[in-house]
């Protein structure tokens, strides 16, 4: 769907696989679902799943996506300040590099 430009109907799909999902797997889903949201122009949707994600376990590599996104969030919203400071964090030791616009560390989104 996101390949096709439905953003909104993939994240609604991650939200519902989300909610399928294992609690360990659940907060990756999220994330991908959130990332759609903002794609698609849905602040709110992406706001919204980004803080149901942080309830379950993130690996590293998407608690620093979950930071990124939220920083573009709040970048958008001219946050400047706030978001520097979700970028100015340290990442997690073992985060391998994310591509410049979607995570490399998540599976591809399709």
């Amino acid at each position: 769907l996101a390949r096709a430009g439905d953003h909104l109907g993939a994240a609604t799909l991650f939200e519902q696989v989300a909610a399928r999902a294992a609690p360990e797997q659940r907060g990756r889903y999220l994330v991908r679902a959130a990332d759609n949201y903002y794609a698609g122009g849905d602040r709110d949707g992406a706001r919204r799943t980004l803080a149901e994600a942080r309830a379950y376990p993130l690996d590293d590599n998407e608690q620093l996506w979950l930071r990124l996104l939220q920083a573009e969030i709040l970048m958008a919203e001219n946050r400047a300040s706030e978001a520097l400071s979700q970028l100015l964090a340290p990442p997690p030791a073992d985060a391998r590099p994310l591509s410049p616009r979607r995570g490399a560390g998540l599976p591809p989104h399709g």
